[in-house]
């Protein structure tokens, strides 16, 4: 007789999730003892995701063999002269009762009926890891966006997993804790946004040992392992080793942050943001995954310099969603008004002034509230996607300021700002489908752009005036910058062609305040092509 006990075990999850992360054995150092486990933020925080997500009940595989976690024992953990465990426990969650469905029936029986139950009620699962407190492994788990919802995750891809040798799938984002050990914050973000690259760019998918190692090859500004954290250098150096590139932004007083996040969130690509604690000074990194975005402006401006203040879509972000080794998957960060008090007087440790912040909630403890600076933003892209955000924002702001002089960038009272600009990178396949959900004037024009051939991957900057999309400017993205790089418009509001053709013969004729506006000859050109002798595109 074959006793099940032996391989799993079950939890009801209200009672007893924190005691699934400790051992019986009091002499099992490898482990979190319940007080501590009931005290870990992360702990505490997936509990609190879990039960919103309505877990019911849980299934723990007593050993299972986690690939990040037995390259990392194989590095570091297997030479200690404490004899480390090479294997995990693995936790499964549900939102019915497992138990009562029937285990042997569900997985050894295969039973139609409980099988369908069991996969339509699965949450996910964590990896629990024998070291000490750093218990918190691979982790993956349902999302809890919605269509509906105005919290949007982007940065997600398909798990596949085996249960006793049932297959499930789970849409998720991988998270896990750092062990401090091999990887410190900068090392997990960057895991989170390797998981994510691997799916969009075809990618490796690195350990985080193998990460660090990368990372710390020719720049070591402190002992490599145990790791301290990375430098900006460091993790470029990682991002590069990958075979990808890092665009890196230093944060000033005139980066739009939240627009700069939205371009490439948007296009299912992870940011990596590193930011400091107003409190203490103190540095640490995230993987941005997700935003929620408003119908209606949250922020008066999103840069300092009002000549620079584009009315960019990152006004309309009230918090966007990281993967938090410190705290948890899909945790939010608030985007601080600009109207707070915070705004503009807020100073780093460098002396230099932030205008905008984030602030790190945790609803289980509103005490742990706390002020993050941003500080560095690095996004690990394709190497063919040559033009970079900041190129696209330098042209549109001088096209708004010649709309503006055109009389067309309208402002009133129910309107104060004017046009809203999108910059957003697609690929082309996305892109296209975007296409056949939104309107296009001209028949023509869309069965143009959705048979030619075009480049693999292009930026989109929509103007949008009154909540109506107007035009939409495509770029080539793997162009490069000193090329004229914008290669076709999509009209979105019948008329708007030709009003805007109207203000350009009436107003500005030989283009003189195109040229006062700073843009480009070839710019120039473009409008001649597309707004004055575009005739029935």
């Amino acid at each position: 007789m074959v006793d099940l006990n032996s391989y799993y075990q079950v939890f009801p999850f209200k009672h007893q999730f924190f005691e699934i992360f400790t051992h019986p054995d009091p002499k099992y150092r490898q482990s979190i003892s319940i007080r501590d486990a009931r005290d870990k933020d992360q702990l505490r925080y997936l509990y609190q995701y879990l039960d919103e997500l309505g877990c019911k009940s849980i299934l723990v595989e007593n050993e299972y063999v986690d690939h990040d976690f037995l390259d990392d024992y194989a590095s570091y953990y297997a030479k200690c002269f404490c004899p480390y465990l090479r294997f995990c426990r693995r936790a499964h969650f549900w939102t019915i009762d497992i138990e009562k469905l029937g285990i042997e029936e569900t997985f050894l029986k295969r039973d139609p009926e409980k099988i369908k139950t069991v996969k339509n009620s699965y949450l996910g699962f964590i990896v629990i890891r024998p070291l000490p407190n750093a218990v918190v492994g691979r982790t993956v788990l349902e999302r809890w966006d919605a269509a509906n919802d105005p919290r949007k995750i982007r940065c997600v891809r398909p798990y596949d997993l085996s249960i006793f040798g049932l297959p499930f799938s789970i849409k998720s984002l991988a998270f896990q804790e750092q062990d401090t050990v091999l990887a410190a914050c900068a090392t997990t973000a960057l895991w989170t946004c390797f998981q994510q690259t691997a799916h969009v760019f075809h990618t490796r998918i690195r350990t985080p040992s193998e990460i660090t190692r990368s990372a710390t090859m020719y720049i070591q500004t402190s002992r490599p392992i145990p790791s301290h954290g990375l430098s900006s250098e460091q993790v470029c150096y990682a991002i590069s080793n990958n075979g990808l590139v890092p665009e890196l932004y230093k944060v000033n007083i005139n980066t739009p942050i939240n627009s700069l996040i939205y371009s490439y969130v948007s296009a299912d690509i992870p940011v990596f943001l590193g930011y400091l604690f107003e409190d203490t000074g103190g540095r640490h990194a995230v993987a941005v995954c997700g935003y929620r975005i408003e119908d209606s402006i949250c922020h008066d401006r999103e840069v300092l310099d009002k000549e620079l203040d584009l009315n960019l879509v990152g006004r309309r972000l009230s918090e966007i969603y990281v993967h938090d080794d410190g705290l948890g998957p899909f945790s939010r960060l608030k985007c601080e008004s600009s109207d707070s008090p915070s705004w503009g007087g807020i100073f780093n440790r460098k002396g230099k002034e932030n205008p905008r912040i984030f602030v790190r909630e945790t609803d289980f403890d509103p005490n742990k509230t706390k002020t993050c600076i941003p500080d560095v933003i690095i996004v690990p892209v394709y190497h063919k996607i040559r033009l970079r955000f900041s190129d696209l924002l330098g042209v549109t702001g001088k096209l708004d300021k010649y709309l503006r002089a055109l009389g067309i960038n309208i402002t009133d009272e129910s309107n104060p700002y004017g046009i809203e600009w999108t910059i957003r990178l697609f690929d082309l396949k996305h892109l296209k489908e975007k296409l056949l959900q939104v309107h296009c004037t001209s028949d023509k024009k869309r069965a143009q752009l959705l048979l030619e051939n075009q480049a693999k991957y292009l930026w989109a900057c929509a103007a949008s005036l009154y909540g109506k999309r107007m035009f939409t400017l495509i770029a080539d993205a793997t162009d490069i910058e000193r090329s004229f790089y914008f290669c076709n418009v999509v009209f979105h509001i019948p008329g708007i062609r030709e009003n805007i053709e109207e203000s350009i013969r009436t107003k500005d004729p030989t283009l003189r305040h195109a040229s006062a506006a700073g843009l480009p000859s070839e710019f120039t050109r473009f409008l001649t092509e597309f707004f004055l002798n575009a005739g029935d595109d």
